[in-house]
């Protein structure tokens, strides 16, 4: 699971990419409104020190929102054989959202192994040899 939300390599297929997109806002979503919370609690009581951790700690959860959204991404782009640079497409004003949306979230992978490995469904050769030799 780790390599699924922080690591860039390989790929990894639309269903998951969703079930995992989610799981992760979710979670880190539920992280900040805690802190949030605390933070708040923290300063209407002036203990400064205690708040300042907590902002601290606010930013590294919102850092590493930002990286698994990055992983997860890229590794979805890859399954579309292309390179993770693509992910930066969504930054284009209307367009840009528009089209990682229809990619990333609604159209398969490539068929097969490609220059970012194997297809995270498995080898489609292997499943048609498998029933032809049944």
């Amino acid at each position: 699971m780790l390599w699924v939300l922080f690591g860039f390599e390989g790929r990894i297929g639309p269903g998951n990419f969703r079930l995992v997109r989610f799981a992760s806002h979710v979670i880190f979503l539920a992280a900040l409104w805690a802190i949030l919370s605390l933070t708040k609690q923290i300063l209407s009581s002036k203990e400064i020190g205690s708040a300042l951790l907590l902002l601290l700690f606010d930013l590294a959860t919102l850092c590493a929102w930002f990286w698994t959204t990055a992983a997860i991404q890229i590794k979805r782009w890859h399954d579309r054989d292309k390179s993770g640079v693509w992910m930066f497409v969504g930054f284009i004003p209307f367009i840009g959202p528009l089209w990682t949306l229809v990619e990333l979230w609604f159209l398969e992978g490539t068929v097969g192994p490609n220059r970012f490995g194997p297809s995270p469904k498995g080898d489609p050769a292997a499943v048609t040899a498998a029933v032809f030799e049944a």
